[in-house]
This record gives C-alpha cells, structure tokens and sequence, in this order.
C-alpha cells in the first residue's frame, strides 16, 4: 500500500515530489507539519489499534511510510519510529 501511494508520488515529479508527498499524506489521514527540521505527523490514523499493541501498529506504520518513501524516489527523506505524546509514532527527516 505504501508504495503504491509512493509510484503517484513519483509521477507527480520533481520538485512536486515533496509537497505531493504532504498532500498525499493529508489525503491518508494523517497531519504533516514542520517540526525543528523534521516532518511530523500530528495524527495518527491507526490510533485505536495503536493503542492495543503500538509496537505492531507502530512498526507497520514505519515499514508503510519506508515503502511509500522508496517508491516515491524521495532519497533526501528518512521515515524513523520516534513516538510522541501527541501524534503519529513516525517522523521524517533529511538524510544525514
């Protein structure tokens, strides 16, 4: 699923690719938003199942936004677990 969402991501193309990524992840449910340098999402989609075991949903979670980030062919972009109080467990940021 992830990487489907990825390949429209990719048509959209250059430089729309990054803010076709934001949209695309709006459309999904989630809530991108600008955060010390990092894209944080502010909403979790999957929060009822997160709350019955968040290190599946969590994980799966990161492996779907891994997948989206591969397809789309957004290379400066890392999806990495950072969980926080509010909000989704993934955030992105630039590849170091």
């Amino acid at each position: 699923a992830g990487a489907a969402l990825g390949e429209r991501i990719r048509r959209a193309g250059r430089p729309a690719g990054v803010a076709a990524f934001r949209r695309a992840l709006a459309e999904q449910g989630f809530e991108p938003a600008d955060d010390a340098g990092a894209l944080r999402l502010r909403n979790c989609p999957f929060e009822a199942l997160a709350k019955v075991d968040p290190d599946l949903v969590c994980r799966a979670n990161l492996w779907f936004m891994e997948g989206l980030l591969e397809a789309a062919g957004l290379d400066e972009l890392v999806a990495q677990l950072d969980p926080a109080p509010e909000g989704c467990c993934v955030v992105f940021r630039g590849r170091a």
